[in-house]
């Protein structure tokens, strides 16, 4: 049996959709709006085109500035002309310390993020 909550990604396998996992309050995410996938420099024209079906609309980076400067650039969907992080907006969180600087507001990272959709909330 197959991890239900795959996103099927081939360059992202461990990609996953967070909905149904119970918060530290007891509440659970809802199915569809908060994804975690990390490698999104590896994603092939059909992942990138299966998060674009999902609307995708903010990304948090949480790796450290050498995570970032060495992983291959991101693959995201279009967005408006001149977006540099597809349709989405992105915002670097970093979630453990580096021996490096981290640059905090690296606009076009989303490696192991989450993703979330506007309406967002736990129910």
């Amino acid at each position: 049996m197959g991890n239900l909550r795959s996103l099927g990604l081939s360059g992202a396998p461990n990609a996953r959709d967070l909905g149904g996992l119970v918060t530290s309050d007891g509440r659970t995410v809802r199915p569809g709006l908060v994804f975690r996938a990390p490698a999104l420099g590896r994603l092939t024209d059909e992942d990138v085109s299966s998060l674009d079906r999902l609307g995708l609309t903010d990304l948090l980076d949480l790796r450290h500035g050498s995570e970032i400067d060495t992983a291959p650039p991101d693959r995201l969907p279009a967005g408006p002309a001149g977006s540099r992080s597809g349709g989405a907006t992105s915002i670097s969180l970093p979630c453990r310390r580096s021996s490096r600087s981290v640059r905090p507001n690296r606009p076009s990272a989303a490696t192991s993020a989450s993703v979330s959709r506007p309406s967002a909330g736990a129910r």
